[in-house]
C-alpha cells in the first residue's frame, strides 16, 4: 500500500497535535474544579506540584500521617509518584514553614 507524502505529514500533525492535548498541563482541571479551597484537612494551602490554591474537590494523600492537598487530581497523582526524599523534603520545608 503506498501512502502519499502528504498524507503521512497531514497524520503526524494530528499525531502530534492529539499527543499535545493530551500530554498538556493536567491542571486544565484545576480550571473545571470549583473555586472553593481544601477544609482544614490537608496541613498545605498550596499545592506541592504547581504552587496553586488546595481546592477540596482534588482530595487528599496521606503521606507518613500527614494529609496533602493538591489544586487537581493530576497533581495527587504526579505527587504519589515522587521519591518519598522528595516527599520529605516537602514535608521538612513544609513543617519549617518554607511551604505552605
Amino acid at each position: 500500500m503506498h501512502i502519499s507524502v502528504w498524507t503521512k505529514r497531514v497524520v503526524t500533525v494530528v499525531v502530534f497535535t492529539a499527543a499535545s492535548t493530551l500530554n498538556a498541563c493536567e491542571c486544565q482541571q484545576c480550571a473545571d474544579a470549583p473555586e472553593s479551597t481544601a477544609q482544614v484537612s490537608a496541613v498545605n494551602q498550596m499545592c506541592p506540584v504547581m504552587n496553586e490554591p488546595v481546592k477540596a474537590s482534588a482530595g487528599v494523600v496521606e503521606y507518613k500521617g500527614e494529609a496533602i492537598g493538591f489544586c487537581c487530581p493530576g497533581c495527587a497523582k504526579k505527587f504519589a509518584g515522587w521519591s518519598d526524599e522528595k516527599k520529605d523534603a516537602y514535608l521538612e520545608k513544609l513543617h519549617a514553614g518554607q511551604a505552605t
